[in-house]
């Protein structure tokens, strides 16, 4: 019964904080310092990746956004296999930048998996399942969508992997990720 009234007073007071001062939920959730984000550039390659692992603890409320110079394709995968010490450490920032929290994000540059605020840009990974596959047509077009539309609610304690591939050669690609962890 607690955790009822302790959802229904939250749900309160986020529609009070929407109706009064304009502030949404995710807006909310970088007061808390709860938000995190992360954006690589390859100016010229055939393809660019992110993976991770997520924690056993925080859910991660994801939207991913990606661009690219030509014709390509992303793919969301999950449940594949990083290779250890595979890829390059890529830096996770706190969108509230008063804030010293860091994501529960692990990563496994150095052998195994840890929790040290970092994303791994080009790792290897084995194939897990696709979970989406996007077709990108035109030129410099982002691929970018709206949180009620395009949120992933990542399951705990698993790999995830994003894939972005040129289809058009080695041009630029930019991969995005935004979420929240509660």
């Amino acid at each position: 019964m607690a955790e009822r009234t302790t959802r229904s007073h939250l749900k309160d007071l986020i529609k009070d904080l929407r109706d009064q001062y304009g502030i949404t939920l995710e807006h909310y959730r970088i007061h808390q310092s709860k938000s995190f984000h992360i954006s690589i550039v390859a100016s010229a390659a055939a393809s660019l990746s992110m993976s991770f692992k997520t924690g056993t603890s925080k859910q991660l409320h994801m939207i991913v956004s990606y661009a690219s110079e030509s014709k390509s394709h992303i793919q969301y995968m999950e449940g594949g296999v990083i290779t250890a010490t595979s890829g390059t450490q890529k830096t996770i920032y706190n969108r509230n930048r008063n804030s010293s929290r860091v994501s529960t994000v692990l990563e496994n540059k150095s052998g195994s998996y840890v929790a040290d605020n970092k994303i791994l840009q080009d790792a290897t990974v084995s194939a897990g399942t696709v979970l989406a596959h996007h077709q990108h047509w035109g030129d410099k077009k982002a691929g970018i969508g709206r949180r009620g539309s395009s949120e992933w609610k990542l399951a705990l304690d698993t790999v995830y992997s994003f894939l972005l591939t040129s289809d058009d050669g080695s041009k630029g690609l930019h991969i995005m990720l935004n979420w929240y962890e509660i």
